[in-house]
């Protein structure tokens, strides 16, 4: 029992009653979770990842194996919004708690309790997740370390295919077989897919220490027609053609540096994916700008260039059905940036005075645009100028980079 009266108590359970896959669609409806019949495997919706979040429909339970934890799907809300357990029960089913004022000490008693218990989970947490993070740091740091060097590489001759080509002192490597593992259902463990060319590339942290590694698997014969060049390696239970892009170790507030000194650079170029920003640097090169002064990155990821939001905003116009088919809002990362303790967050070095944030119009518009609007507000500073470029709608500045070379 909780203590709570009768209709709190059948408010809650109207919650805990809800498909744990539409609360999920309903507060991130960008999650990247592949549904394979009651389960699914993905990037988790608040670390990222790629793999580290699944979720039981069957049993309504989700976990992140980063985190170390999970839950149902109210401490799912909980964990997306920031949330206490009222609120998100409110947000799930739309409508403010029941309770009258007789309960409110009851209620009072439960939430300090739990609130005990959260904090002592936490600690766990902590303790647990940097063992865990350790752990992978050492595993992408021996494929950085078994891959070989960029020049004369397939992942050279890749960057060539798609228009750009990367600068001395890029942190990028190629490995000759890289394995691809994927978690299996059925045996319940982690299997290998398929082993491909995989350029690699470095990711760092504020402080330029190895955190991890981004790995683009490549096909061998650089077969722009099939999936631009990217291996198409198959899921061994579904038949689909897998992510070609995965992160090994870390990415929380790490960069991929592809180009520049980053302790005299004034001008940072920051985009998401390394071939975006590869392209914006020969553009730049092509158009006789002075790059002496200007540092490239990649962020691996949107969300990981706007880092931890204060709390989700509603979606304009995204809107997903209910196992009842009623239409729920979507909800995305807000444009507040919030300052979680001990969270690494992404920063540009002290002295940059100007920073391009390179749009990407492949994604939903309005969900970038809250990434954007993060980091943008992060990374203010009353001498630096920052400014948002974006490509043509529907298109990627890797895209307009190919434009003239593929035919059309």
């Amino acid at each position: 029992m909780t203590g709570f009266d009768q209709a709190t108590e059948d408010w809650i359970e109207d919650a805990r009653s809800r498909d744990i896959l539409d609360i999920l669609e309903q507060f991130c409806g960008n999650h990247g979770v592949k549904i394979r019949g009651k389960t699914g495997v993905g990037p988790c919706p608040v670390c990222g990842g790629t793999d580290r979040f699944s979720l039981d429909r069957r049993k309504g339970q989700w976990f992140c194996r980063k985190r170390g934890g999970g839950g149902d799907g109210i401490e799912l809300v909980r964990y997306i919004t920031g949330a206490d357990f009222l609120g998100a029960v409110a947000e799930i089913t739309g409508r403010q708690s029941p309770k009258g004022e007789a309960a409110q000490a009851r209620d009072e008693a439960y939430m300090a309790a739990q609130r005990q218990k959260r904090e002592a989970a936490a600690a766990r947490r902590v303790a647990d997740d940097g063992q865990y993070r350790a752990e992978q740091i050492q595993r992408a740091r021996a494929i950085w370390r078994e891959a070989k060097p960029f020049s004369g590489s397939l992942g050279e001759a890749y960057v060539r295919l798609r228009g750009s080509q990367a600068p001395e002192g890029a942190r990028l490597r190629c490995h000759p077989a890289l394995k691809y593992w994927i978690y299996d259902d059925l045996a319940k463990s982690y299997v290998v897919a398929g082993v491909a060319p995989a350029m690699v590339a470095r990711i760092d942290d504020n402080h330029h220490h190895f955190i991890g590694c981004h790995c683009t698997y490549l096909d061998p014969s650089l077969n722009f027609s099939l999936n631009k060049g990217k291996a198409a390696l198959v899921d061994p239970a579904t038949g689909e053609i897998l992510d070609a892009k995965k992160v090994r170790g870390s990415q929380k507030g790490g960069h991929i540096h592809l180009g520049g000194v980053a302790a005299t650079a004034l001008w940072l170029v920051i985009g998401e994916g390394i071939e975006t920003v590869l392209a914006v640097r020969e553009a730049l090169r092509k158009a006789g700008r002075d790059l002496s002064h200007v540092l490239f990155w990649a962020s691996v990821n949107l969300p990981n260039m706007g880092g931890p939001c204060v709390q989700s905003v509603r979606h304009p116009t995204a809107k997903i059905a209910d196992k009842l088919g009623r239409m729920r809002v979507v909800k995305v990362r807000g444009p507040q940036p919030a300052w979680p303790e001990g969270e690494a967050v992404l920063l540009p070095p002290q002295q940059i005075t100007e920073v391009t944030i390179l749009g990407d119009a492949d994604s939903d518009r309005f969900t970038t645009e809250q990434d954007l609007a993060r980091a943008n507000r992060r990374w203010q500073r009353p001498s630096r100028k920052i400014r948002v470029a974006w490509p043509p709608q529907g298109q990627d500045f890797d895209d307009l980079a190919r434009s003239s070379l593929v035919p059309a």
